[in-house]
């Protein structure tokens, strides 16, 4: 096959677009499947609600409980728990052990829960450890600095 064949020239376009993208087709299916009285015109939204209404009435009326679960958790996901806010102190100058252990008393003193204590302690580990790998980064490059500068004077 000659270059001039294989062009996308007005006479040689494939014979099949891409085709309807998934979602056109599920507003165009939701349209005629339940919203047969909405008007040509209405807009993805009017669909989709009055899509949803259809669903719900349908729902309630088989006893659908299955279904009415299944179309909440879609419009409104669980909740992700999370946490109360807690104060207490740490000096910002002491030492990560001594963090840790002002971390303990006020865990041991209920003013923060056990998972939060853990939490802080674990937290402040990896702070420690993004720290000492940062801190060997540096000192490896810089030796290497130092081998390169004592090859090019020898």
């Amino acid at each position: 096959m000659s270059r001039e064949e294989s062009q996308f020239s007005s006479d040689n376009q494939p014979s099949r677009g891409r085709g309807k993208a998934f979602k056109t087709k599920l507003f165009e299916a939701m349209r005629e499947e339940a919203l047969l009285d909405l008007a040509p015109e209405a807009s993805v939204e009017d669909v989709e609600k009055a899509f949803v209404q259809k669903l719900a009435r349908e729902a309630m009326a088989e006893g659908g409980v299955g279904m009415l679960r299944e179309l909440m958790s879609r419009s409104y996901p669980p909740l992700k728990p999370t946490m109360d806010a807690f104060n207490f102190q740490l000096d910002p100058e002491s030492t990560p052990s001594e963090k840790a252990q002002a971390i303990l008393v006020a865990v041991s003193n209920g003013d923060i829960p056990p998972d939060v204590g853990t939490m802080l302690i674990n937290a402040s580990k990896a702070a420690l450890d993004i720290e000492a790998l940062t801190d060997i980064k540096d000192r490896i490059a810089a030796l290497e600095d130092l081998y390169e500068q004592s090859r090019q004077e020898t």
